[in-house]
């Protein structure tokens, strides 16, 4: 009988002959042309896109299963250690699913009001079943697209080829959008548009979208710009004559820098205000976080100030106009949030259904200049959860993002791990947060899709770099006990 030592074992997986790691090495590949190809159609905002995708998730879910059962292997990374974000996420599905059902033949439930002062029973929580029971076919891919990104992202070297994949994909949407606007007839995937004229939009629709998407890309971009810490310990820093170090620069980090320049340059052609404050709140969080000195911290953080108040001053006309209109615009978007609270209010355990919003808020509409149309948006993902999922249940989501920082911010603090994976999770989550106060970005399953990944890409790292941490004090503690 023999047996294996642990180091023994680790060298294995990272080398990628063993059956667990080839199996996440193909996970991995199709996890990728998903995440290519989810947001060519309008940002798969539409019911099919998410039905389509959910299929796709789902039958990749059951093939890991099945792989992982028919070879006997374990999951890389065990479910106990995200078993609280399970949880969560699990009560969020229940809540969905429950308030599809016609319980109110059983149970009494609220009557619903109108501001005209009429109101009327329905027989379930969600005004509209069909649409939360689309909504929960949405949420449950997003955890099926975390948990095999989790298991996909354990080994560095792949956590680190998806990032440069995912960094590929946002560039490219970045191009394309700049291109199709200034030389495409400035269409959406062949699509004449009609909002956003002379604004870019890639393949979204909403240029607030298509800002969100990069502002995640830029972060992914300055961060692998930024000199390996790794490297820099080792050999690349080289005593100046004047005393300071010098970083030798890769092409790699060339390369991405080449790429934060594209993305911001489309960024900027989108026009989005809040989209742009965003971005470079993560910007800054990833600085704060990569990088290991004050000195170095305050210096990068002057660099992205002056770098980003001379691009929005050559190329930012767009946004800089719009500026000038935000007092006008948030007159109608006060009232919007205005109404939103008062559907809040009406029903703060119930919620009127996950993804019911558009069909529920004319209901509480008083702005009569929305006489012509209505909005389908709270244009704030916070207040759209507590509108269609009560303010308990629809805290939930925010609470399993802040749970998933907790963990990143323990691996940099306590353990000291800077690796790109976890400083880009904590800075998407801060671009994510602070957009989502006045849209919804988040919305749309093409952005949700690529938060996630890199949430799970960070997560995984972060946990990985834990677990080795803890392997190598047992065995140094191991080897003074020995001697």
């Amino acid at each position: 009988m023999t047996s294996s030592s642990p180091a023994s074992q680790d060298d294995l997986l990272a080398s990628g002959r063993s059956s667990t790691s080839r199996l996440n090495d193909l996970t991995g590949r199709a996890l990728l042309l998903v995440l290519a190809l989810a947001p060519v159609p309008l940002g798969s905002n539409r019911p099919f896109f998410w039905a389509l995708w959910a299929l796709v998730l789902g039958l990749l879910l059951i093939a890991y299963g099945a792989a992982l059962y028919r070879k006997e292997l374990r999951l890389r990374l065990p479910f106990t250690a995200f078993q609280g974000l399970t949880f969560l996420f699990t009560l969020v599905s229940f809540w969905m699913a429950l308030q599809v059902l016609p319980i109110g033949k059983i149970l009494p439930l609220p009557d619903i009001h109108s501001t005209t002062g009429n109101s009327f029973a329905i027989s379930s929580i969600s005004l509209t079943p069909g649409d939360t029971l689309l909504a929960l076919l949405r949420w449950l891919s997003y955890g099926v697209l975390f948990f095999l990104a989790l298991q996909a992202s354990v080994r560095k070297q792949r956590a680190r080829r998806l990032t440069w994949f995912l960094l590929l994909f946002v560039a490219i949407q970045a191009a394309y959008a700049v291109i199709a606007m200034l030389y495409l007839a400035d269409q959406v995937v062949l699509v004449e548009k009609t909002q956003y004229l002379g604004e870019a939009t890639g393949t979204f629709v909403n240029r607030n979208s298509l800002a969100t998407y990069l502002g995640f890309g830029c972060v992914l971009a300055l961060l692998l710009a930024l000199p390996d810490a790794e490297g820099a310990q080792e050999a690349p820093r080289k005593r100046s004559r004047r005393g300071g170090f010098a970083l030798t620069v890769t092409p790699d980090n060339i390369l991405a820098g080449v790429a934060l320049l594209v993305m911001l340059a489309g960024l900027l052609a989108t026009g989005s205000r809040m989209g742009l404050f965003a971005t470079f709140c993560g910007l800054a969080v990833a600085l704060l976080t990569r990088l290991p000195g004050w000195r170095s911290r305050l210096a990068g953080l002057g660099v992205i100030a002056m770098g980003g108040i001379g691009f929005v001053a050559i190329y930012g006309a767009g946004t800089l106009e719009r500026l000038i209109t935000v007092e006008r615009d948030s007159e109608s978007r006060l009232t919007l949030y205005r109404d939103t609270l008062s559907m809040i209010t009406d029903r703060p355990l119930l919620g009127f259904g996950a993804q019911s919003f558009e069909y529920a808020f004319p209901l509480y509409d008083t702005d009569p200049g929305n006489s012509a149309y209505t909005y389908d948006k709270a244009h704030s993902t916070y207040l759209t959860h507590w509108s269609e999922l009560g303010l308990v249940f629809g805290s939930l989501p925010m609470i399993l993002v802040l749970v998933i920082a907790v963990t990143l911010l323990r691996a940099l603090w306590v353990h000291r791990l800077r690796e790109v994976e976890i400083c880009a999770a904590l800075a998407v989550i801060v671009v994510a947060a602070v957009h989502s106060l006045v849209d919804f970005s988040l919305e749309i399953e093409a952005v949700t899709f690529l938060f996630v990944t890199i949430l799970a890409i960070g997560f995984a790292t972060a946990y990985e770099g834990i677990q080795k941490q803890g392997r190598k004090s047992s065995g140094s503690t191991n080897g003074q006990a020995t001697n």
